[in-house]
């Protein structure tokens, strides 16, 4: 099922012409009169990718009654290009050779041009994103400043399997939902809602982006290659520690929490030691752990909604966290 499809599933068909226009928008920004950076910095995009953030933008404006549709497209496309960004960033940090079912953009074109790709695409988000507001250019700088603390959290914890919970969400916090809060923020705030709704849509992104998180952790353990577009155990090949892992190694007797922690720190394993941590961590509650806490994120983004009116736009919010929980690619 291709990105519409899925979207149509729960997408107000107002929201889905709109994605259109901001997908419009986004190539157009990419253009350039040097084809190579033209096509590196497609390339990501045209893989696919689920547009979750500026769907997410376009329905909070259009729920808190937010009319002039046009002011808010453009920024829904810089959010999608600070997130493409941050992507090729990550898998040049992490040496990721797929994204996407594809290979990387590193992997693809090379480091050096990967990382020029990387910056030209966040440069281009924000010429968008510099013709808004003051306010508005504070929360995405926010998030983006949150989103490079999120990184530098996360190297400096690779092969640390003592992770806490904690540790875990401050990270996450940072690098995965700190920019989906904003996507609320910025929606609620252009549509012309108050303190007290612009709050609360933040907090429905924040907590969305946590059960996302989590969801992912999941299916980097359980999931289909296919759909995912990575192969199993990725956190466990480069050293990151997920929900499911740090569960694991709280509840392994000491025999296999060892085994487990000297496959998570060791730089290269080959397929049979991923598949042996792998079967380490499902030998235990870690997985139905991991999606009970995703379970209580998702209902403190449910509560966050609250201060909506009723209307089919936030029952399209209602239904994304569903499709958030239940999704498997």
């Amino acid at each position: 099922m291709d990105r519409k499809a899925k979207m149509a599933e729960f997408l107000d068909e107002q929201v889905i012409e709109d994605l259109d226009r901001v997908e419009e928008i986004i190539f157009e920004n990419l253009k350039s009169d040097v084809g190579l950076m033209e096509e590196m910095t497609q390339y990501l995009l045209k893989a696919g990718g689920k547009r979750v953030r500026p769907a997410f933008v376009l329905l909070t404006f259009r729920a808190v009654g937010g009319t002039d549709i046009e002011e808010v497209i453009p920024i829904a496309a810089a959010i999608e290009l600070i997130h493409t960004a941050t992507l090729i960033h990550d898998d040049i940090n992490d040496s990721s050779p797929t994204r996407r079912g594809l290979a990387s953009v590193n992997k693809r074109f090379g480091l050096a041009k990967a990382l020029v790709a990387g910056d030209y695409t966040f440069v281009k988000a924000f010429r968008i994103g510099g013709a808004y507001d003051g306010g508005i250019v504070k929360i995405i700088a926010d998030a983006c400043s949150g989103l490079a603390e999120g990184e530098v959290l996360q190297s400096m914890n690779r092969y640390n399997t003592d992770l806490t919970l904690e540790e875990y969400e401050r990270t996450i916090g940072k690098k995965t939902a700190g920019l989906i809060s904003a996507c609320g923020a910025v929606g609620a705030k252009l549509g012309g809602a108050g303190e007290d709704v612009v709050s609360g849509m933040s907090g429905y992104g924040y907590n969305l982006g946590l059960t996302f998180q989590i969801i992912d952790d999941i299916l980097d353990l359980e999931g289909d290659d296919s759909k995912t577009g990575k192969p199993l155990g990725t956190d466990i090949r480069e050293g990151q520690m997920s929900v499911p892992l740090i569960r694991a190694r709280s509840v392994l007797e000491p025999e296999k929490k060892k085994a487990l922690a000297d496959l998570i720190t060791k730089e290269e394993n080959t397929q049979d030691e991923i598949d042996r941590a792998i079967l380490i961590v499902r030998d235990t509650d870690a997985l139905d752990f991991s999606k009970g806490l995703a379970e209580e994120f998702a209902s403190k983004a449910r509560q966050a909604l609250e201060v909506l009116s009723d209307s089919d736009y936030k029952e399209n919010l209602n239904m994304l966290i569903d499709v958030v929980m239940e999704r498997d690619y």
